[in-house]
């Protein structure tokens, strides 16, 4: 009579520890979802670019380069409250490069950072971009046309290389945009023109590099430009396409201006800035943010 109740006694225990561990499992379920929800989304920086981006010529790339500055800047919840830097910057890359890789394996840098953007884990919120200043001195000191830089068959090779340079930043913003519409929060996207290398030198480069980059009217003007389109420099293409797709603009140029002896390593055969240099291309992009 014993064994009958001995074996209820049993099932009913077994059917307590199924409960029980049931009643586990949806503790640490929710315990862990609670987790999930309390753990803040990575808010990023996205720096993209060339050698200005990653830093070259600063004495501590981590710190004393502009990206790193502007990290540090836009940390603060005035202005982006990003906790995450990613920086694919690529020394030496161009605006065609940066779209198909460059011939040493790096990048493509637009994939890589469209992989960043749309990282489900993640909410970018700020990118800052300069590229195209490698496009110019590939033809400037590579081009067999450019041996003679006053020459008129120079003058041509350099309006390509600026054609080629507008269709590639075009494409560039065109995908950032589109991948940023469909990333959580919003989004500011800054771009940088570029500081004349032999700004303040005298180096008979410092007045072909001012032409190439401001175009025949040594001046930014979009609308002069849109109504001929051959008075325009690098830096009208980076400052009026950039606009155009809603970015802001950083004054590189206006940064360094005919200081490139003090504010880069000219005077020692190297035209990437000093971390002074790198502390005046940092505060162009804060005084963009701020405009």
């Amino acid at each position: 009579m014993l064994r009958p109740s001995a074996e209820v006694g049993r099932g009913g225990r077994n059917k307590m520890r199924a409960l029980f561990a049931i009643a586990l499992a949806l503790t640490l379920v929710a315990t862990a979802t609670q987790t999930l929800a309390a753990t803040p989304t990575p808010v990023v920086y996205l720096a993209l670019g060339d050698s200005l981006a990653e830093g070259i010529g600063a004495s501590n790339i981590a710190e004393t380069a502009y990206v790193p500055r502007l990290f540090h800047y836009f940390h603060g919840t005035a202005h982006g409250g990003v906790d995450t830097l990613v920086n694919l910057g690529i020394g030496g890359d161009t605006s065609y490069w940066f779209l198909s890789g460059t011939p040493w394996g790096a990048g493509p840098q637009l994939q890589q950072a469209l992989a960043a953007i749309n990282d489900p884990t993640t909410d970018t919120r700020i990118v800052t971009l300069d590229i195209g200043g490698n496009d110019l001195l590939n033809t400037l000191f590579g081009s067999a046309a450019c041996h003679d830089i006053t020459s008129a068959a120079c003058r041509a090779a350099m309006a390509a290389t600026l054609v080629a340079f507008a269709a590639n930043y075009q494409t560039i913003l065109s995908a950032l945009n589109a991948a940023l519409a469909a990333d959580p929060g919003t989004e500011r996207v800054f771009v940088m023109t570029y500081y004349n290398l032999w700004g303040g030198t005298g180096d008979p480069l410092e007045a072909v590099t001012d032409a190439l980059l401001l175009g025949s009217d040594l001046t930014i003007d979009c609308a002069a430009n849109a109504a001929d389109p051959t008075k325009a420099g690098l830096n009208d293409l980076i400052a009026c396409i950039g606009i155009a797709n809603g970015a802001e603009v950083a004054d590189g140029f206006g940064a360094v201006g005919d200081n490139a002896l003090h504010l880069t390593h000219v005077a020692e055969g190297d035209v990437h800035p000093t971390d002074a240099g790198y502390a005046a291309l940092a505060s162009a992009f804060m005084e963009a943010e701020k405009r």
